[in-house]
């Protein structure tokens, strides 16, 4: 039997993007099942670091960048030359130029699949109305066979509101992966008893959307006498001055309170995942993090503001708190709750992982994508 050719167009792929979901997905099809799989992109940075170890296997092809608006010629004519080829067409985002992509795709071969990761804002799609259900729909049932989501409840609302589409409607979150956790870091034995006082937070630190000023302003007015704060990711220049502030008027967190910048070593990152017991979020929105099942697997209870993946990472809050407002009171006061009252301790800690094991690793994740193209070619 010939192994199913997998290729994901995206052609903004950089090296951090294949220990993401770009990378992981068509890496797990070919790890897990044996696909061959390829991302096709164009040449966004000078070296690919994580090919020879991360994701061995996974291929990249390069395609030139002759943009026509949104729309990469590249794009189309590698289709045009190879359509044929490719057993499955593996997207993100539900836009024009995809839509049309995969119109292009099906127009040279009418037999293969084709696959949209939404990687959707489940605030922006629930409030204001399923943009897909009037824009797009009409080239939804032409051209897509799966569609999948990051959280169950964006996948049930898909569903409800368009009962007769002929298209499979899938829930994918985003996961980590646990082979290169215990196979290659081996780092996964007894981190719950290795637990230490401290919360974590990871974030382009001071940008609009991750609101870091709401955690600052909060964990000022609560008591972490016996606890550290690590506040890991590149910090945007502009929020400089406001961290001056915060330490000129709060002399007392110096100690407490620390910015690690940007870490690219997956390792050393995982290090202050494996020792904190809490990680919290303070965005505005968000589609579904990454970082959220992979905080999860090394224990952490999460805190975070009510953004996509939420209810899901949190099972319904049963290993997490959502704070529902974006108020530094009700924030200060939910973790001042938790840190207070809260036993995150030993055993609480392996069932949160254990949770995390059997719901957010990409091994888990995509046998589920797996079964459904089976489905499709059978």
């Amino acid at each position: 039997m010939n192994k199913k050719r997998f290729i994901t167009i995206f052609d903004r792929t950089k090296n951090f993007h294949l220990v993401k979901d770009v990378g992981q997905i068509p890496y797990h099809l070919h790890k897990e099942f044996g696909y061959e799989s390829e991302i096709i992109t164009c040449k966004n940075d000078e070296n690919y670091s994580y090919l020879d170890k991360e994701v061995k296997g996974l291929k990249l092809t390069f395609i030139p960048n002759i943009k026509l608006f949104k729309i990469n010629l590249g794009v189309v004519l590698y289709l045009i030359k190879n359509a044929k080829k490719i057993d499955v067409l593996h997207q993100f985002h539900i836009r024009n130029y995809t839509l049309f992509y995969a119109f292009v795709y099906k127009l040279f071969n009418k037999k293969g699949t084709t696959y949209i990761k939404a990687d959707a804002n489940e605030k922006n799609l629930l409030d204001r109305g399923y943009i897909v259900k009037n824009k797009y729909i009409n080239r939804i049932k032409s051209n897509i066979d799966i569609i999948s989501f990051e959280t169950s409840e964006i996948v049930n609302t898909f569903k409800k509101e368009n009962p007769d589409l002929p298209v499979k409607v899938i829930h994918i979150p985003n996961g980590v992966d646990e082979r290169y956790i215990t196979e290659e870091l081996k780092m996964s034995n007894n981190i719950c008893s290795k637990k230490e006082n401290s919360i974590v937070y990871v974030a382009r630190i001071g940008t609009h959307q991750k609101n870091t000023e709401l955690f600052l302003n909060s964990i000022k007015n609560v008591d972490i006498s016996n606890w550290k704060v690590h506040l890991i990711g590149e910090i945007d220049p502009s929020f400089n001055t406001f961290i001056e502030s915060f330490f000129e008027e709060n002399k007392n967190l110096k100690d407490k309170v620390m910015f690690h910048g940007n870490i690219s070593s997956r390792r050393e990152i995982y290090e202050y995942y494996s020792k904190s017991k809490i990680f919290c979020m303070s965005s505005r929105y968000e589609g579904f993090p990454l970082v959220y099942p992979e905080v999860v697997y090394f224990g952490n209870y999460i805190f975070t503001t009510d953004v996509s993946g939420a209810k899901d990472i949190t099972d319904n809050e049963k290993y997490g708190t959502i704070v529902k407002s974006f108020s530094a009171e009700d924030y200060s006061k939910k973790l001042s709750e938790i840190l207070e009252k809260y036993n995150i301790d030993e055993s609480f800690c392996d069932e949160i992982k254990g949770f995390a094991k059997e719901n957010f690793t990409w091994q888990k994740i995509i046998k589920n994508l797996d079964k459904n193209i089976g489905y499709l070619n059978d």
